[in-house]
C-alpha cells in the first residue's frame, strides 16, 4: 500500500501512502534526534513538557502534513492547533494527521474535492487488552463482527472497531465541534478482501442528529498496524462517503 519511491523534503524520508483520494505522506518513527531539532519549530506550545516520544509523534505527523500541503500548493503550509487538540488547516485545505509509537502520516486534501477527512493509525489491540476496554468501545452490533475463532482475525477485527470510530471523530467532529464517544456509532460490515468497512452514527446528541447516517472507509494493514480512513464528499444535500 505504500508507493514504491522515497521523496527526500528537508532531510526527511517520507513515503507517499496510498489509503484515500488524499495526497497522504507518511513517515516511520522514532525521527532522528536532529530532524526532531531541526523541526521542532511544528511542535504545539502544549507539548512542550511532553515526553520526547510524544513530542516526536506530534512533529512527524505535523511534518507530513507540511509536506502534502506544499505539494497542493498550499502558501501557508504550517497546520495550527485548536483549542480541542484537531488541526487547524490552513484556508482552502483540511485534511488529518495520525500517529502511533513506530508511525505518523497525514492525508490532505483541497476543500473543493472534499468537505471532511478523519484517519487513524494503532497498533493491533490483542484481545487481551481488547477484553478489558470492550465494554467502553462496544456496542452490541459491534460484537456480532466477532464471531470468528481465527486469532488473527480476531485482533483484526478489534482493531478496526477502536480505529473506524476514531477515524468517524475525526470526520464528524470539525463540522460541528461536539463531542461524542464510542457508543455513538457502531461497525456495520467489514469487507476484508476489499479492505472497506461500513459505520454508523447513531447518536441521541441533537447536534449529531444532522450527521445520523452510514458512512463508508478502508483500511490498510500492517504486520502490526491498522489505518482506516474515511471521507465526506462535497455533495449537497448528502453524506455519501467513499
Amino acid at each position: 500500500f505504500c508507493i514504491d519511491r522515497f521523496i527526500t523534503h528537508s532531510s526527511i524520508m517520507f513515503r507517499r501512502f496510498e489509503i484515500n483520494s488524499g495526497l497522504t505522506y507518511s513517515v516511520d518513527l522514532p525521527l532522528a534526534e536532529n530532524l526532531s531539532y531541526k523541526y521542532k519549530y511544528l511542535l504545539a506550545d502544549s507539548l512542550i513538557n511532553a515526553a520526547s516520544g510524544r513530542k516526536d509523534e506530534f512533529i512527524a505527523g505535523r511534518a507530513c502534513a507540511l509536506l502534502a500541503l506544499s505539494d497542493l500548493g498550499s502558501g501557508s503550509p504550517i497546520v495550527k492547533t485548536h483549542k480541542s487538540r484537531r488541526p487547524i488547516w490552513p484556508e482552502g485545505f483540511t485534511g488529518s494527521i495520525s500517529h502511533t509509537k513506530d508511525f505518523a502520516l497525514a492525508s490532505v486534501y483541497n476543500k473543493n474535492d472534499i468537505r471532511s477527512v478523519g484517519i487513524d493509525c494503532e497498533t493491533l489491540i490483542l484481545p487481551d487488552r481488547f477484553d478489558k476496554i470492550k465494554d467502553y468501545i462496544t456496542r452490541k452490533e459491534d460484537l456480532v463482527l466477532l464471531e470468528t475463532d481465527k486469532e488473527a482475525q480476531v485482533s483484526l477485527v478489534q482493531t478496526l472497531i477502536f480505529s473506524a470510530k476514531e477515524a468517524l471523530y475525526k470526520t464528524i467532529n470539525p463540522l460541528c465541534d461536539e463531542f461524542f464517544g464510542f457508543q455513538d456509532a457502531y461497525i456495520s460490515s467489514i469487507d476484508s478482501d476489499k479492505e472497506n468497512f461500513t459505520i454508523v452514527l447513531d447518536s441521541k446528541i441533537e447536534k449529531l442528529k444532522q450527521y445520523n447516517a452510514v458512512y463508508c472507509g478502508k483500511f490498510k494493514t500492517t504486520k502490526n498496524q491498522i489505518i482506516t480512513s474515511i471521507e465526506l464528499k462535497n455533495i449537497p444535500d448528502s453524506l455519501t462517503i467513499s
